[in-house]
């Protein structure tokens, strides 16, 4: 019966928490690829290098730049901090990539004042 419950409680948790990622991910894309991209503004990070690499080659959308930025990142992790951690990250990272490729076609472009 504790099983039962165990098992119950990590579903749920698992998709409260792929909920949350979904939100989180397509919030953080949108302000991307509506307030960033289009005004040629690179934040630090992988965002900002992926933007940066997107305007180097405009073939490779933001999205699939992020990802495959975060791909050494992720080797790094394996050994350093462990698995879970990067199975969780690589998760998040996907949600996100795939948010940023959607956004970019679907939302409007800011093209207004661009240190507003």
């Amino acid at each position: 019966m504790s099983d039962k419950r165990n098992i119950s409680k990590t579903v749920g948790t698992f998709c409260f928490d792929t909920l949350f990622f979904i939100i989180g991910s397509f919030f953080y894309a949108c302000g991307i690829t509506s307030f960033a991209v289009p005004n040629h503004i690179a934040q630090t990070g992988v965002a900002g290098l992926a933007i940066a690499f997107n305007y180097l080659v405009p073939a490779v959308s933001v999205g699939v730049a992020n990802f495959m930025i975060n791909i050494p990142l992720f080797v790094l992790a394996w050994f350093f901090i462990g698995r879970k951690f990067v199975g969780r990250t690589l998760y998040v990272v996907a949600i996100l990539s795939a948010a940023l490729d959607l956004t970019e076609k679907f939302f409007p472009k800011y093209s207004g004042d661009t240190l507003l």
